[in-house]
């Protein structure tokens, strides 16, 4: 028989005690080390150890001491928010922003540049790079980058497959456009994905483990966490709610698909339905009472309902977030949708679970692109 290869070495376990401390201060605030010793199920002088070197690594910092009864006084200890952030890039149609990005969501420093419709994908890679490189400068310590985008994404080959919003971005490998910048980690994920990631750390699901995020705007799509865990399947491409099929002799859609659900309750088909140009052509249409315009987004929100209901059915959950720019169009989509998840939803599942909205809106995606990069410090 082959000789095992031991499940835990010195190192391994001495970077799961560290993983322990710092999310249990990323949770908690501040606490001394013997709160934490006691917390996390492992003697002082291990817990003592490990701050001692967070602290020389600029990552811990003091802030005061606590007398409780007649024992010594306990100094405690937080994060240290400049010792420990991250750059976060979120590629829009229209649009790339950067920011460095702290541990507890501020914003330490963001630059925005515009993207044209005519920008050839070298151009567009060019952009991306720049503004990269410009943050990587002023913040070197920075602990990784990522970046939010479009597009339908090969994790094995590291390449966007399909982005029928941004054309350029189809087909670049993330290798040609971060390779070089710098040696920290790259991060990529999906607007979804992100913003799902920036409403647990940051969000309306920071105390949550088991939800499922659903995305709605000109595309959508979803991203389920599970115990604590965000899932990307079997190669990362979990998600596309959008392509379900609902009305399988519907409309043509960009996937190549007829009758998916973006081709029945997506904002850009709700606005061309309207003849509106914009969103807030859209929400000024509600706000004005057109009943045309009500029943039609009531008629979206009642699909994605449906689907979220297929959804909780399936994974239980115990909340569904609505984020993207449906929110903006307010009850008028919003409480349709919340209806439809209550109706086609198993009662038992549907007695503990609940729907809301995030908190983050349009920064969601930028907030989640440098948490993707942060979490690589809080899990072994």
């Amino acid at each position: 028989m082959p000789e095992r290869t031991p499940a835990c070495n010195h190192p391994r376990m001495r970077r799961l005690n560290e993983v322990g401390l710092l999310d249990y201060l990323r949770r908690n605030g501040s606490a001394s080390r013997v709160e934490m010793a006691g917390r996390l199920g492992l003697d002082t002088k291990t817990i003592t150890n490990v701050a001692r070197d967070l602290l020389r690594r600029d990552m811990l910092e003091t802030v005061g001491v606590v007398r409780r009864g007649r024992g010594r006084p306990r100094q405690m200890l937080r994060l240290r928010a400049a010792g420990i952030h991250a750059i976060g890039l979120h590629l829009a149609e229209h649009e790339l922003a950067g920011a460095v990005i702290g541990f507890d969501g501020n914003v330490l420093l963001k630059h925005q540049t515009a993207l044209d419709n005519g920008d050839d994908q070298k151009t567009l890679v060019a952009k991306i790079r720049r503004l990269a490189q410009e943050l990587i400068r002023a913040y070197p310590q920075s602990l990784g980058l990522g970046l939010a985008s479009p597009g339908l994404w090969d994790a094995r080959e590291h390449k966007i497959l399909r982005c029928a919003h941004l054309p350029a971005w189809e087909g670049v490998a993330l290798d040609a456009v971060f390779g070089k910048l710098w040696r920290r980690p790259v991060r990529f994920e999906s607007y979804t994905r992100a913003k799902a990631l920036a409403e647990h750390w940051f969000g309306v699901a920071r105390a949550w483990t088991d939800f499922i995020v659903l995305d709605v705007g000109d595309g959508i799509g979803c991203a389920v966490f599970h115990e604590g865990k965000l899932r990307a399947g079997h190669a990362r491409m979990a998600g596309e709610l959008g392509h379900c099929v609902v009305r399988p002799d519907g409309a043509p859609c960009v996937c190549g698909q007829r009758g998916c659900l973006e081709t029945v309750a997506s904002l850009a088909v709700l606005r061309k339905r309207a003849r509106c140009a914009t969103g807030r052509e859209l929400e000024d249409a509600l706000a004005s009472a057109q009943p045309f315009a009500r029943a039609m987004v009531r008629e979206a929100a009642q699909a994605v309902g449906l689907q979220a209901a297929h959804l909780a059915n399936v994974l239980n959950p115990s909340h569904i977030v609505l984020v993207g720019e449906s929110i903006k169009l307010g009850a008028d989509f919003f409480d349709p949708f919340r209806e439809a998840v209550a109706a086609y939803t198993l009662p038992a599942i549907r007695e503990r679970l609940k729907a809301v909205t995030g908190q983050l809106g349009d920064v969601g995606a930028l907030l989640g692109a440098a948490a993707s990069a942060l979490r690589s410090l809080f899990t072994a």
